[in-house]
């Protein structure tokens, strides 16, 4: 349906929303290749200078999402200040 986006007749709204619809799914892995599913991981990131803490999870891609595959870890950002840019 993507690929006939433009002859679909969509007004600007339906065409943004098919749009956004589309980049979701590829950013969740939609077009990767059965050699590459199951092989991707995903560091997670969260941190807040008020508190002075990071917290860090490792999510592994299952088809179509990413699932948790560690615990969240917590550690002062003056530790894992590279990883925050």
């Amino acid at each position: 349906m993507y690929e006939k986006r433009d002859s679909l007749g969509l007004d600007q709204d339906q065409m943004k929303l098919l749009e956004n619809t589309y980049k979701g799914f590829v950013r969740s892995g939609a077009n990767l290749s059965e050699e590459d599913k199951g092989n991707a991981i995903r560091l997670d990131v969260y941190y807040s200078k008020a508190s002075g803490k990071a917290y860090l999870q490792l999510f592994e891609y299952v088809p179509y999402k990413y699932e948790p595959c560690t615990k969240v870890y917590e550690y002062e950002i003056a530790k894992v200040g590279k990883l925050i840019k």
